[in-house]
């Protein structure tokens, strides 16, 4: 129990050091990405922290299972080489004791990225997609500097103003409303003066005083039909109370919603998750058996082959993935099966030594 709770604590060390330095990684990087994103619509330091920390939570299903597998590479790479292998066998501990306690503090892993991915990670996805829908539509008056320019309403509205007088009123307001795809018809809009109106609803218009409206129709490369009025009072719709983000994306449905989908892309999402939690145990379990495969030496062999078992067998499961639901092929999910009994294999025969050696030994027991 001593040497068990020894080795859980060693190999935990070990993977909490990486699971650390790649989730540095990653906010680093999600973190320069979002930056990009939300410095364009002037939000505050406290939603690009929480758009990065939901990104987070979502590459989460692809660092635990990586952390686990170099942990335990290093983990017993360390016991070879500070000769605590060698105390462990002494005490009659043998290689499938050392699986076994693997195989219990991998179950702890395995449920825990159970949870995650079934329902952590969708909850993560939808969340961080619905703060990008409303930031798209949404119109902070409140960042609002004179004398930049801004888009609104899918860059399809391009504002600008040369002056605030004071909160939420403006001067020599410019707006030009570009043709959206099929549409030829353009406007721009200039007005002295104007405010934004916020109703109890949750909707926001800009209201526009004393200003012209222009007005025109493209017939293919030719302008024409201009249309121009004063006006005396004009109202924009900026932000809609209707408009709800609707998700339709499987990567953010919970595992009864897939079950219950029925589609091509739910099934193969479905099968692609149930891989990746069957992973961390082939993968421990082969990271496992290459470390401790040779008592006499800690081989660096074992170290590079495992590092292209596992990468191969992400970039193998990650193409199926995308490439069944591009393609619409339904039967590449018996692949993404057919590839874990493959790795499977792989993992025993990798053992296959020790079972002989430990069946011949039962054997010469059992006729003693």
């Amino acid at each position: 129990m001593i040497i068990t709770r020894y080795l859980i604590k060693a190999i935990l060390k070990n993977q909490l050091i990486i699971f650390l330095v790649l989730l540095v990684v990653f906010f680093c990087q999600k973190f320069v990405k979002v930056l990009s994103i939300l410095v364009e619509n002037n939000v505050s330091i406290f939603y690009i922290f929480f758009l990065v920390f939901l990104s987070l939570v979502d590459v989460l299903k692809f660092i635990l299972p990586f952390s686990l597998f170099l942990g335990l590479l290093i983990t017993f790479k360390n016991f070879y080489m500070e000769h605590e292998i060698i105390g462990i066998y002494t005490c009659g501990l043998g290689k499938f004791y050392i699986m076994r306690t693997v195989s219990i503090f991998t179950i702890f892993i395995v449920v825990f990225l159970a949870v995650h991915i079934f329902w952590v990670s969708p909850w993560s996805s939808y969340y961080r997609d619905k703060f990008l829908f409303d930031l798209k539509y949404r119109f902070s008056a409140l960042n609002i500097i004179s004398g930049k320019f801004y888009f609104l309403d899918k860059r399809y509205l391009l504002f600008f103003i040369s002056d605030i007088k004071k909160k939420f009123y403006f001067k020599n307001i410019f707006i030009v409303k570009f043709q959206p795809i099929g549409n030829n018809v353009s406007s721009l809009i200039s007005a002295h003066m104007g405010f934004i109106d916020h109703l109890q609803n949750g909707d926001e218009y800009l209201v526009l005083n004393d200003g012209v409206y222009y007005e025109w129709f493209k017939d293919t490369d030719v302008f024409s039909n201009f249309f121009v009025t004063n006006f005396f009072k004009y109202k924009l719709l900026l932000t809609s109370s209707k408009r709800i983000y609707r998700s339709i994306k499987v990567d953010q449905m919970s595992i009864h919603e897939l079950w219950d989908a029925g589609t091509l892309e739910a099934n193969v999402e479905l099968h692609w998750r149930f891989t990746l939690i069957i992973s961390v145990w082939i993968m421990s379990m082969i990271a496992t058996s290459l470390s401790v495969s040779c008592l006499h030496k800690y081989s660096l062999m074992s170290w590079s082959f495992g590092l292209i078992l596992y990468f191969f067998f992400f970039t193998l499961q990650v193409s199926l993935r995308f490439y069944g639901v591009k393609n619409n092929l339904d039967h590449l999910v018996l692949f993404i099966w057919l590839t874990n009994i493959v790795y499977c294999i792989i993992f025993l025969a990798i053992n296959y030594n020790d079972f002989v050696v430990t069946c011949k030994m039962s054997e010469k027991f059992l006729k003693v």
